[in-house]
Protein backbone atom coordinates (compact mmCIF):
# COMPACT_ATOMS: atom_id res chain seq x y z
CA UNK A 1 0.00 0.00 0.00
CA UNK A 2 1.03 3.71 -0.87
CA UNK A 3 1.69 5.89 2.03
CA UNK A 4 1.47 8.98 -0.58
CA UNK A 5 -1.40 10.31 -3.23
CA UNK A 6 -0.55 8.56 -6.22
CA UNK A 7 -2.17 10.04 -9.93
CA UNK A 8 -2.84 8.15 -12.77
CA UNK A 9 -3.56 8.62 -17.03
CA UNK A 10 -5.84 6.57 -18.74
CA UNK A 11 -5.79 5.67 -22.36
CA UNK A 12 -9.42 5.64 -24.06
CA UNK A 13 -11.88 8.38 -23.34
CA UNK A 14 -12.11 12.11 -23.57
CA UNK A 15 -9.71 14.08 -21.94
CA UNK A 16 -10.33 15.96 -19.13
CA UNK A 17 -9.61 19.79 -18.41
CA UNK A 18 -8.37 19.90 -14.73
CA UNK A 19 -8.44 23.32 -14.97
CA UNK A 20 -12.12 24.04 -15.37
CA UNK A 21 -12.83 22.20 -11.46
CA UNK A 22 -13.25 24.34 -8.28
CA UNK A 23 -10.31 22.17 -6.59
CA UNK A 24 -11.06 24.81 -3.57
CA UNK A 25 -14.25 22.47 -2.77
CA UNK A 26 -12.27 19.11 -2.76
CA UNK A 27 -11.77 19.59 1.21
CA UNK A 28 -15.12 20.54 1.87
CA UNK A 29 -16.57 17.18 -0.56
CA UNK A 30 -14.00 15.06 1.27
CA UNK A 31 -15.43 16.11 4.69
CA UNK A 32 -18.67 15.50 3.61
CA UNK A 33 -17.96 12.28 1.95
CA UNK A 34 -16.55 11.41 5.89
CA UNK A 35 -20.21 12.43 7.13
CA UNK A 36 -22.49 10.78 4.56
CA UNK A 37 -20.95 7.86 2.73
CA UNK A 38 -21.26 5.47 5.90
CA UNK A 39 -17.47 4.20 5.97
CA UNK A 40 -16.42 4.49 9.54
CA UNK A 41 -13.06 3.47 9.13
CA UNK A 42 -11.84 4.51 5.39
CA UNK A 43 -8.59 2.79 4.74
CA UNK A 44 -8.18 4.07 1.13
CA UNK A 45 -9.67 7.70 -0.03
CA UNK A 46 -9.19 8.96 -3.84
CA UNK A 47 -10.72 11.29 -6.02
CA UNK A 48 -11.56 10.96 -9.99
CA UNK A 49 -12.38 13.46 -12.36
CA UNK A 50 -13.98 12.58 -15.32
CA UNK A 51 -14.56 14.45 -18.61
CA UNK A 52 -17.41 13.22 -18.91
CA UNK A 53 -20.02 11.58 -16.77
CA UNK A 54 -23.74 10.11 -17.99
CA UNK A 55 -25.29 10.93 -14.54
CA UNK A 56 -24.55 14.01 -14.81
CA UNK A 57 -25.87 14.93 -17.94
CA UNK A 58 -22.64 14.32 -19.92
CA UNK A 59 -21.21 17.33 -18.33
CA UNK A 60 -17.46 17.01 -16.27
CA UNK A 61 -17.93 15.67 -12.64
CA UNK A 62 -15.43 14.92 -9.91
CA UNK A 63 -15.80 11.25 -7.54
CA UNK A 64 -14.63 11.15 -4.42
CA UNK A 65 -14.68 7.66 -2.96
CA UNK A 66 -13.80 6.34 0.50
CA UNK A 67 -13.14 2.58 1.03
CA UNK A 68 -12.65 -0.05 3.62
CA UNK A 69 -11.80 -3.63 3.54
CA UNK A 70 -15.83 -4.26 3.66
CA UNK A 71 -16.94 -1.61 0.61
CA UNK A 72 -17.22 2.04 0.06
CA UNK A 73 -19.51 4.71 -1.37
CA UNK A 74 -19.02 7.81 -3.05
CA UNK A 75 -20.33 11.56 -4.13
CA UNK A 76 -20.35 13.14 -7.56
CA UNK A 77 -20.26 16.78 -7.45
CA UNK A 78 -20.10 19.06 -10.42
CA UNK A 79 -17.38 21.08 -11.73
CA UNK A 80 -18.22 23.67 -9.00
CA UNK A 81 -18.81 21.45 -6.30
CA UNK A 82 -22.13 21.04 -5.73
CA UNK A 83 -23.00 17.61 -4.82
CA UNK A 84 -25.56 15.79 -7.34
CA UNK A 85 -25.36 12.71 -6.63
CA UNK A 86 -24.42 10.12 -2.88
CA UNK A 87 -24.09 6.80 -3.00
CA UNK A 88 -23.15 5.62 0.57
CA UNK A 89 -21.83 2.44 1.19
CA UNK A 90 -23.84 -1.00 2.15
CA UNK A 91 -25.24 -1.59 5.36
Amino acid sequence: MRGRPSTGITNGGAKVNLGIFNWDALPTLMRRAEKTLKVSKPTNRYVIAKASWTFNGDQPTMLVYLIDDYGGGYLAANRNGKVIKTVPASS
